[in-house]
């Protein structure tokens, strides 16, 4: 496994997502962010789960890439996020049906559902998974913590091909940044990827469902304090994560992470 098939394969990623983009704004007319986008990246994200399963199947072995042996209580450190996200889930779910949706509303939820599972198990794998390990094989575990980050916040640089402003994708790059620097080391310190995968799921739902739904009522009171206060803690796991990471780092303790 050389690093040059992971970076590759990351390149190649990106790529049909900026393709995808381009196709669904300049020949279809339809902008990010719109509600008919699910129908359009839903088929993007077929393809690149397909593109990571066969890197998997043909480079490398689904524990290579980050689908280890699990340390239940290393998924403490995901708890807070995941019980976050539940809550914040069950508010969204509460507030599609207070607003009466029609079965084509409903049906587009579940599309959306469909698709951010998609976009969770791809995303994982591809970039806390393939090029997180794939740099873990070249650079230190700090540097590679770093590439997994930066190109997971490369990855939404492709947005403004799909019409979104600039200001607007900037601001999703240093989300995206934030996110992967908080995923990354968790990656390295669960050992395994579901709970990740899981994770990513959640918040991508949470976002997107609700505007599948023309009458969807703001989340308020406790779901909206649940959902909140997610991006604040994991801003305080990821503080401590970094600190965890470089103290069995300098004691020789990422030889050969698996």
């Amino acid at each position: 496994m050389k690093l040059n098939k992971y970076i590759l394969f990351t390149a190649l990623y990106i790529g049909i997502m900026a393709l995808g983009m381009t196709i669904m704004n300049y020949g279809l007319g339809i902008q990010y962010g719109s509600q008919e986008m699910a129908k359009v990246v839903i088929w993007i994200e077929i393809i690149l789960t397909l593109l990571v399963v066969y890197y998997i199947r043909r480079y490398a072995s689904w524990r290579d890439v980050g689908f280890g042996k699990i340390t239940w209580t290393s998924v403490l450190w995901l708890a807070p996020t995941l019980l976050l996200s539940l809550i914040s889930g069950a508010g969204a779910i509460m507030a599609i049906t207070s607003g009466n949706p029609s079965s084509r509303e409903i049906q587009s939820v579940v599309l959306v559902g469909l698709l951010t599972l998609l976009v969770g198990f791809s995303e994982e794998t591809m970039f806390r998974g393939i090029l997180l390990r794939g740099a873990l094989a070249r650079y230190n575990v700090i540097a590679s913590l770093l590439i997994s980050a930066v190109g997971f916040s490369l990855l939404h640089s492709v947005n403004i091909f799909g019409g979104e402003p600039t200001n607007e994708v900037g601001s999703q790059m240093f989300a995206t940044l934030m996110d992967g620097l908080f995923m990354a080391p968790i990656a390295i310190l669960v050992g395994n990827l579901i709970p990740l995968i899981i994770a990513h799921f959640l918040w991508d739902f949470i976002l997107l469902a609700p505007t599948q739904v023309a009458s969807t009522e703001v989340s308020s009171g406790f779901f909206a304090l649940a959902q909140a206060s997610i991006i604040p803690i994991q801003y305080v796991l990821m503080i401590v994560a970094w600190i965890v990471v470089f103290i069995r780092w300098k004691q020789g303790k990422f030889e050969n992470p698996r």
